[in-house]
């Protein structure tokens, strides 16, 4: 009876949509559940991507990225994921190179996971860091902050912020309560002295 409900919610689905298998157990028990999806996988019905992510198994114009894979792996047990500073400190030219694997931060302990034949890793971080999600100002906060004081530099924050147009920067100002405060100096606006002459 599970494969029947999992084929009607499957329907219901757009074309590429991923669901996991936490999304089903409301139609069985966890058993029943698995050997559900698992035929609907042999019968080419739908396409497995990780241990638990799945996919109607429909033409679409192209395959999940490894971002929409963890997002939606995430998603299924409560948690938030956001890009890696490495990552982003390379994009943003503050870095030579990135991590060969596709790394996230998330909201919860440091993990990996196997997605075809790639692993993808998630990797442990406060919540602060992923506050800010993706927004331009929020990647530029964790480029930075993966920096580390030392090589956060004033010439680190002008290739950083180039792209920032003025709500991007009034963003970073808005973030200043979530950064270190050794990041969080460079977008302080500057105090005015109120000594009388």
């Amino acid at each position: 009876m599970s494969i029947t409900f999992v084929r009607a919610f499957i329907n219901t689905l757009p074309v590429g949509k991923l669901f996991t298998t936490r999304d089903c157990l409301r139609f069985g028990r966890r058993a029943a559940i698995d050997q559900a999806l698992a035929r609907l996988v042999r019968s080419q019905y739908i396409l497995r991507l990780a241990r638990g992510v799945f996919m109607r198994d429909l033409p679409v114009a192209s395959t999940p990225s490894s971002y929409d894979i963890a997002e939606t792996k995430a998603r299924a047990f409560g948690k938030q994921i956001a890009s890696y500073g490495a990552d982003l400190a390379a994009q943003l030219g503050l870095i030579d190179r990135k991590p060969a694997q596709p790394t996230y931060i998330i909201n919860g302990h440091t993990s990996s996971f196997q997605a075809g034949g790639t692993t993808i890793h998630l990797h442990g971080a406060c919540m602060r860091k992923l506050l800010p999600r993706e927004t331009l100002a929020g990647q530029v906060m964790r480029a930075l902050w993966h920096l580390g004081r030392q090589l956060c530099t004033p010439r680190a924050v002008m290739i950083a912020t180039a792209r920032c147009g003025r709500s991007d920067r009034q963003a970073l100002r808005d973030y200043i309560a979530w950064m270190p405060s050794w990041l969080g100096d460079y977008f302080a606006p500057r105090t005015v002295s109120l000594r009388r002459r």
